[in-house]
């Protein structure tokens, strides 16, 4: 079962029992970790990064009895150099690994 990460619980619960405004990511991204240090805390430092990793575009449906599912394959360019091995997926609201916590942060 997926997790939210503290950034979005925190953002969740500022908006439904503060009403303080909160826009949520047009896209959402899909990231692939070696490690899970720091996803929880939105500050992860094992991002895969070389040999043509990319993050991909995840497509969701619409949520329904508290569940929603992606709607397409989501496939990674082939590795183009050696990849640490994958123990983690996380869900990201930007493109690119610029600045965790700021730019980027993790969702689930």
């Amino acid at each position: 079962m997926a997790v939210f990460s503290d950034y979005y619980l925190n953002k969740i619960i500022d908006h439904m029992l503060r009403g303080v405004e909160f826009t949520p990511p047009a896209t959402v991204y899909v990231a692939l970790f070696s490690a899970d240090t720091g996803l929880q805390a939105n500050n992860p430092t094992a991002e895969l990064s070389d040999g043509g990793y990319a993050r991909q575009t995840l497509a969701l449906d619409a949520a329904a009895g508290g569940e929603s599912a992606n709607t397409a394959l989501i496939e990674f360019p082939e590795a183009t150099g050696d990849w640490d091995a994958v123990t983690h997926a996380a869900m990201v609201d930007h493109v690119d690994n610029t600045d965790w916590g700021v730019d980027v942060n993790v969702l689930m």
